[in-house]
């Protein structure tokens, strides 16, 4: 199912260029339709002249302002009022704001408060108090370098800190997480200009293996998970019993069952890796697991 998510696309043509056009469409249709599309800046000046063309490829929308008084940059108002207008009038569900002028910072973090997503772009000299008022910020010159302009900054967040956060997320939830978006979403709230393509990685999954040699990345069918590589150790198998046999409705599972479920959570897993001929003996030499009615396993549990 292609994404319904409706976008509003504001563009500060005094501070982005018109060769970064094409790259910031692409980038959108992954997230949805741009039904907004508007451009702004005195497209008189020889600077933003360039700016025609793209217009018409695109059928972006001008919103032409002349500088009439020094020192008030007129453009940018009229880019917050039309942001406001949309805001309210009109069924959108992003917003993108192409920009680095960190005079728009507050007007992202506004259009957030009413729970809608924003996205910024603009090149890797933009402010980090601006990029995280984003909930996703992408560096137009490190996506299209080929059309960078010259002297531009290209720093971004350093990959030891991209890996401190993965880890902490991992020993929060016990040493693996079993989806890989889950861990993408919980780097882009704390780094919302995080792009795996910034640091030569085509598919995150593909940054995340090889982030730490003591992280893996399992993708199986329907399965994809992000684990310590120690996480299969015997504790953690044998809590993940317990509690899956706990959490049924009958407070008892099939031994089938459980297997399952474990092989969902662990597809290495074998009971040879523990010394055991059947699955059966391994969970039952679980400490608390019993069997009963030949096949189905139950945890006992201990009044004090």
């Amino acid at each position: 199912m292609e994404n319904q998510n409706r976008i509003a696309l504001l563009i500060d043509a005094e501070n982005i260029s018109y060769k970064y056009i094409d790259t910031i469409f692409d980038e959108l249709k992954e997230i949805g339709s741009v039904t907004i599309r508007k451009v702004y800046g005195d497209l008189s000046k020889e600077g933003t002249k360039p700016w025609v063309n793209p217009i018409q490829k695109y059928a972006v929308t001008p919103v032409q302002q002349y500088q009439n008084t020094k020192g008030k940059n007129s453009s940018d108002m009229a880019l917050v009022i039309d942001a406001m207008d949309i805001l309210y009038n009109n069924p959108v569900e992003v917003f993108c704001i192409a920009s680095s002028d960190s005079d728009f910072t507050r007007l992202a973090s506004r259009i957030r408060q009413e729970g809608k997503m924003v996205i910024g772009m603009g090149e890797s000299k933009s402010s980090q108090p601006f990029v995280n008022a984003f909930d996703k910020f992408q560096y137009l010159d490190l996506l299209d370098e080929e059309n960078a302009e010259a002297g531009s900054e290209k720093e971004i967040t350093p990959i030891n800190e991209i890996k401190n956060e993965v880890m902490a997320f991992l020993e929060s939830n016990d040493g693996y997480v079993e989806n890989l978006s889950l861990v993408k979403n919980n780097i882009q709230k704390k780094f919302p200009d995080f792009d795996s393509r910034n640091y030569g990685c085509s598919k995150f999954s593909k940054f995340i293996a090889q982030l730490s040699d003591e992280i893996e990345v399992i993708i199986n069918n329907n399965i994809n998970l992000v684990r310590f590589k120690n996480s299969k150790t015997r504790k953690n198998v044998e809590k993940f019993v317990i509690d899956t046999i706990l959490s049924s409705k009958k407070k008892s599972l099939n031994i089938g069952e459980v297997n399952r479920k474990v092989k969902e959570r662990y597809p290495d897993f074998t009971p040879k890796d523990y010394g055991y001929k059947q699955v059966k003996l391994f969970f039952t030499n679980i400490n608390g697991v019993k069997l009963v009615d030949t096949n189905n396993l139950v945890v006992e549990t201990h009044k004090k």
